[in-house]
């Protein structure tokens, strides 16, 4: 709402507050016996004042909505004072103006919500330049600036510690209460607090492209992806006002031109169908009940793109699961070093010098492993890499090494022969000169919310489980069991993955994919709702979901079903009871059987009902923060 339009507002509060209090003394005095002015004495004072800035209201916002509703309150207070009912025409302007207030300061509470996350970072940065401490305004902080954080200060930027280590309180973004131990290299976020020591981290991104300008730019746009019922809402709207107008001028024609009855009988039957009939609780119910879901998983730390998505995922029948990053923590382990005619030592040494030039998980855990006992890494500058299949180049002393899975060797003209060991898991081969000289055995680490996750999509109903992966059948099938997944396809390529998709959904209906959101992003785009899992601070992967969940807890996805599953219920509740009610009192008031004011309290009652039904998401318990 326009600041004008607020100061309107508050006019239309104001003289109905003192037109209450005038009314209310007036019985008061009238009561007890004190000379007071007579009632129709007020509403003939207070009439005029109240009516103007609704009929102002009306007329500013005619050209964009002919029909709106302080046109339709407009024309029956007129009508009101036409027939003499003037009571009843001040009772319904204070009502309505009451039941505005209530309704703009919800939607008001609601977009300050939103509006916290944007304060989740300070005006100001510490920034060290020249050996100097100086504090700049965050939106001047540059890509490479090196910021002081101090305990208790929220970091402003997306950034990497250059020195130090702490403690982060990551709630307000990931919606995790624990806190996080970080150090030396780690990544800390835009909107978190420094809880422990002061540490100096350098800015990865500038303030408009941090996680928490990211979030609430997304949690805004969210409101314009609509769903089908927010749709026909709105189109039906636009025909649902005229027409109700036109059978108000119907029910006075044809009784008093056809019939010769009372003009103001039916005028009177015709202001109360024109009340009834107003749409504020129906075309209310649905933006709200959704916006305050978006508003609540964004608390929860999952921000979901539009209420389309949310309509979707209480329908899911089946979810598909990637395995590596997902189900797994996309970090493996060197879980066996079986050496051929060298020792483990040389074996890993060997394998640590190529791995040294990748960021592949698996180059990452050899050399963590060579790190962890002891061994010096002489990387190798001259290396190559294939993709998906291993690395090759010359070592200093030692000749030409290449280590990768089997398909990659053989391909090179390795020979692999059949005694040699094949585990049923994640291995590689390590060659020198043409020459096996060992396997290293990899095991991925299971995150320790996936079990739990699985459980509870399970329980609350979703058909099917099924895990995608690029990984080998032996692989696949030990993960699968251990996270109780019944459903697997391995050796999957990401095309495959998406093709594994298609097929879902037309086996199951409505199917939802959930993954790390890099490689995964087709298969996501694919399916009904993408969920990416552990997107804080990773702009691909918030990017490639419709749903992007903040942190590593897959608990959250089956937290955010249930919520979508309420949200349905509620907005069916909502739009169920409001057409239900609508059609009744509009059929007594055409009878004659609901007076005026009985009239306006059903309806701004029904929007106060709506309003309250909802509210009660914003506390809609988050067990997988527990």
């Amino acid at each position: 709402m326009s600041g004008e339009s607020e100061e309107l507002l508050k006019i239309r509060v104001l003289t109905s507050s003192i037109a209450s209090v005038a009314i209310i003394t007036e019985l008061i005095f009238g009561y007890i016996g004190i000379v007071s002015i007579p009632m129709h004495y007020l509403c003939l004072v207070f009439l005029p004042i109240m009516i103007l800035p609704i009929g102002y209201s009306a007329l500013r916002e005619f050209i964009e909505k002919p029909f709106n509703v302080d046109f339709l309150m407009t024309i029956v207070s007129i009508g009101a004072i036409y027939i003499g009912a003037y009571h009843e025409a001040l009772l319904i302007l204070i009502l309505f103006n009451f039941s505005e207030y209530i309704e703009d300061k919800t939607i008001d509470k609601l977009k300050s919500t939103l509006e916290e996350f944007s304060k989740l970072v300070p005006k100001v940065a510490s920034v060290i330049t020249n050996r100097k401490v100086i504090e700049i305004n965050v939106e001047n902080i540059k890509v490479g600036d090196i910021l002081l954080i101090k305990p208790g200060e929220r970091i402003p930027v997306d950034g990497v510690i250059l020195e130090g280590n702490t403690t982060i309180d990551t709630s307000a973004v990931t919606g995790e209460s624990i806190p996080v131990d970080v150090h030396k290299g780690d990544t800390v976020l835009s909107g978190t607090i420094n809880l422990t020591n002061s540490i100096k981290i350098k800015a990865t991104k500038p303030f408009i492209d941090s996680t928490v300008s990211r979030i609430t730019k997304l949690v805004l746009e969210a409101r314009e992806r609509k769903t089908r019922i927010e749709r026909f809402i709105d189109k039906f709207s636009l025909y649902y006002t005229p027409v109700i107008i036109i059978l108000a001028l119907l029910t006075i024609i044809i009784p008093v031109l056809l019939y010769g009855q009372g003009f103001k009988l039916w005028l009177y039957r015709a202001l109360v169908l024109l009340v009834l009939a107003c749409p504020s609780a129906l075309i209310i119910s649905t933006p709200i009940t959704y916006f305050v879901g978006i508003t609540r998983a964004t608390r929860s730390g999952v921000i979901v793109k539009g209420s389309v998505y949310i309509e979707t995922l209480s329908k899911v029948k089946a979810m598909a699961f990637d395995k590596t990053g997902t189900i797994t923590q996309n970090k493996l382990v060197v879980k066996k070093i079986i050496p051929i005619n060298t020792s483990e030592r040389d074996l890993l040494k060997i394998a640590a010098a190529l791995e040294a030039q990748s960021n592949h998980p698996v180059a990452v855990a050899i050399v963590e492993k060579a790190k962890e006992i002891g061994l010096e890494i002489n990387a190798s500058a001259d290396v190559k890499e294939t993709p998906g299949m291993g690395l090759e180049g010359n070592i200093n002393g030692i000749g030409y090494v290449m280590i990768g899975n089997e398909k990659f060797l053989k391909k090179k003209g390795v020979i692999i022969k059949d005694e040699i060991l094949r585990p049923n898991e994640k291995a590689v081969y390590v060659s020198t000169n043409g020459n096996i000289v060992g396997v290293i055995v990899l095991e991925d680490i299971i995150r320790e919310s996936a079990r739990d996750a699985i459980k509870e999509l399970y329980e609350i109903g979703i058909k099917d489980i099924i895990m995608l992966t690029g990984d080998r059948e032996e692989v696949a099938r030990k993960i699968a069991s251990r996270v109780s997944i019944k459903k697997y396809f391995a050796n999957l390529l990401p095309e495959d993955k998406v093709r594994k998709v298609v097929e879902l959904k037309k086996e199951y209906g409505i199917v939802s994919m959930v993954g790390d959101g890099i490689n995964d992003a087709p298969a996501l785009a694919q399916s009904d709702t993408g969920i990416a899992i552990g997107t804080a601070g990773n702009d691909i992967a918030i990017e490639a979901a419709d749903v992007a969940v903040m942190s590593d807890n897959l608990r959250k996805i089956p937290y955010v079903v249930r919520l979508s599953r309420k949200i349905q219920r509620i907005l069916k509740i909502n739009l169920g009871l409001t057409f239900a009610l609508k059609i009744g009192l509009i059929i007594l008031g055409f009878l004659g059987y609901i007076p005026l004011i009985i009239a306006v309290l059903g309806d701004d009652g029904l929007t106060l009902f709506v309003i309250a039904n909802v509210l009660p998401i914003l506390k809609y318990g988050d067990q997988s923060a527990s």
